[in-house]
């Protein structure tokens, strides 16, 4: 019982990881297209 409450941790450990790589590409992907947004947003007013 105690090896699959373990294994179940680590598991979850591993899902959290995951959530928070996912979650710093997300925001990085965000800033990127909001800097390109605005680039191009200069080129036609500018």
């Amino acid at each position: 019982m105690k090896e699959a409450f373990g294994e179940e941790k680590q598991k979850t450990r591993k899902n959290e990881e995951k959530f928070k790589t996912l979650e710093k590409e997300r925001s990085n992907a965000l800033e990127m297209a909001k800097k390109a947004y605005e680039k191009r947003k200069e080129k036609e007013t500018g």
